[in-house]
């Protein structure tokens, strides 16, 4: 399933105003923690394992909140940021027209903290999307000019380099009706046709990987994402990503029960295909992992102690698989406040920042060994 959020394109005014913001653990519901930590152990996973993936609005928001998340993951122990540089702000007005303000300071940002950036290239501007060449042989008209796309994916490599973004993703969840309102795999493997020489050939050394995927049935114009991956291959994208970006979300269920029904339940499977075609010795990154603590009845939504469970519980099996490659937990900060829907409430720390939930400490104890071991 999708969770990460799209950002309209529209034109931005970013407030840089000082805001106080401060995190407390006092509010209703927090765990009580002793105010003096003892010194865990050492952290069980290597330093570049662990990485956060964030909602599609961190490009525009207010300098101090963005400057606060970016300095308190670091401090948590995340090494990868997964954000979208999105290419409707950047193009607003026409590929000639490029604002990269906003771009540079979360690129700026995540090199200053010591981490790595996983770029998602996603929100096309209007103009790519108004009259789309077909592409031959292929029944769907894609939702916007691939070409265009990896031109900017090109500039993107261009403008910042493997040093400054070390990964791109072609779109998110493309597998499920959003930007691409008919997912279509000829369209896709088109898309990652042309994105992975313009990118190679500017920097060889960028990783390119497909857009995440996610979700385990096809119903209603989604795609499950093992069906995916197989039509990916069967129309030839093998060749056009260097590891695979996968979203093996488990919630209600703790991982080491086998998770049948979720994606995670289909990490074999896919894992198997991946062998199969000749891509065995390619990673599969774990882009969006996760619980909501809010929701609805039957929504799957789980309360805030079998969220940090369930969080660590993947942290420990993802790092034991032998093709594993960096894991990101969805997300930092929960993105609203409305109880009933569940795609507000991923986060570690509260929309106002001012609840730190047990999964927060626990993240800060597998990435880090700092801090009080998760009950």
């Amino acid at each position: 399933m999708r969770f990460l959020r799209r950002a309209a394109v529209c034109t931005v005014i970013v407030a840089t105003s000082a805001v106080g913001i401060g995190v407390s653990t006092g509010a209703v519901g927090a765990t009580a923690r002793p105010n003096t930590r003892r010194a865990g152990p050492v952290a069980p996973f290597k330093k570049t394992f662990f990485g956060m993936s964030m909602g599609a609005d961190l490009t525009q928001l207010p300098d101090s909140t963005f400057d606060f998340e970016m300095n308190t993951m670091r401090k948590i122990g995340v090494h990868w940021v997964r954000a979208i540089i999105p290419w409707g702000l950047v193009q607003q007005h026409g590929p000639d027209g490029d604002d990269w303000t906003l771009v540079d300071r979360l690129v700026q940002s995540v090199k200053a903290e010591g981490m790595q950036l996983d770029a998602i290239i996603d929100n096309p501007p209007l103009w790519a999307g108004a009259s789309p060449p077909n592409v031959p042989g292929c029944t769907v008209t894609p939702p916007f000019d691939l070409q265009a796309y990896a031109n900017f994916a090109a500039l993107v490599a261009q403008r910042y380099g493997s040093a400054m973004v070390s990964a791109i993703e072609v779109e998110n969840s493309p597998n499920i009706p959003g930007i691409w309102p008919t997912p279509d795999t000829c369209d896709y493997t088109r898309l990652m046709k042309d994105v992975y020489p313009a990118v190679k050939g500017v920097d060889k050394k960028m990783i390119v990987m497909n857009g995440g995927v996610g979700g385990t049935r096809t119903h209603k114009g989604a795609i499950a994402a093992d069906k995916w991956i197989a039509q990916l291959y069967q129309k030839g994208a093998a060749g056009t990503f260097d590891a695979l970006s996968f979203h093996p979300y488990s919630y209600p269920c703790v991982p080491s029960d086998g998770c049948a029904t979720r994606t995670w339940g289909l990490l074999t499977k896919v894992r198997q295909l991946m062998s199969s075609k000749g891509d065995g010795a390619k990673k599969i990154w774990g882009t969006e992992f996760g619980a909501p603590t809010s929701g609805v009845g039957n929504d799957g939504h789980v309360t805030e102690a079998v969220q940090s469970k369930i969080l660590v519980d993947g942290m420990k099996q993802w790092a034991a698989f032998p093709w594993s490659g960096p894991f990101f937990v969805y997300e930092f900060r929960d993105n609203g406040t409305d109880p009933t829907d569940k795609s507000m409430w991923f986060g570690l720390v509260s929309n106002d920042f001012k609840h730190k939930k047990p999964a927060f400490f626990a993240y800060q104890f597998e990435a880090t060994g700092k801090g009080t071991p998760p009950s």
